[in-house]
């Protein structure tokens, strides 16, 4: 247990050395961000793990986060990105991991990483969540239809929204829901050519 919580720690040191650096935390500031990183890892490897120990750690890095990026913004630091600009979002992507493992049935808990990942901005990320959560969750139809809209409303990507639906549609075929979904998703498509040719005047 300790030498992973080590391993944790170890890894957080250029990150650390970064917020000095740039004056964003103080060295008093940094080593209560580094016994209380300390205690949330302990946290997770004791038996039996809670959700709300992840949940508490998320917590805490979100608000570190705001905390980070009001004072960047107030002490007006320029100059090229470096590894305290994204460790943070990068730790809570990590603890959500982690979290999902370790609690995969939790359906609230995929959603909340979900919409973590999209208010992030995470593209990629967020096509590797859905594609955990489909996996794993074949019959939920709520994943199903989050994904077909990020790849429609998103990525633009008809293609892979209507492939999903229809995948959906394979695995369960009597969900009503779903082909809903389906015929929506369509007649928004076809309403989206319309306009398009009304523009272009064909």
């Amino acid at each position: 247990m300790a030498e992973t919580v080590q391993y944790y720690l170890e890894k957080m040191v250029p990150e650390l050395e970064d917020y000095e650096r740039k004056e964003l935390f103080s060295k008093q500031e940094i080593k209560s961000i580094i016994r209380q990183r300390t205690n949330f890892e302990y946290s997770l490897k004791k038996r039996p793990c809670q959700k709300d120990d992840f949940l508490k750690y998320i917590e805490y890095e979100m608000n570190l986060e705001k905390l980070r990026k009001k004072r960047k913004e107030r002490l007006a630091i320029k100059g090229k990105t470096s590894i305290s600009d994204y460790a943070i979002i990068r730790r809570i992507y990590h603890i959500f991991d982690r979290a999902v493992i370790k609690f995969k049935g939790d359906i609230p808990l995929w959603l909340q990483y979900i919409e973590f990942a999209k208010s992030a901005g995470a593209g990629k990320l967020l096509g590797k969540i859905f594609g955990s959560a489909l996996q794993l969750h074949p019959t939920k139809h709520l994943f199903w239809i989050l994904a077909a809209k990020w790849e429609f409303e998103t990525n633009a990507n008809i293609t892979a929204s209507r492939a999903l639906l229809q995948r959906s549609l394979r695995l369960n075929s009597s969900s009503i829901q779903l082909w809903h979904e389906y015929f929506k998703l369509e007649l928004v498509y076809i309403e989206k050519i319309k306009s398009r040719r009304k523009i272009l005047g064909i």
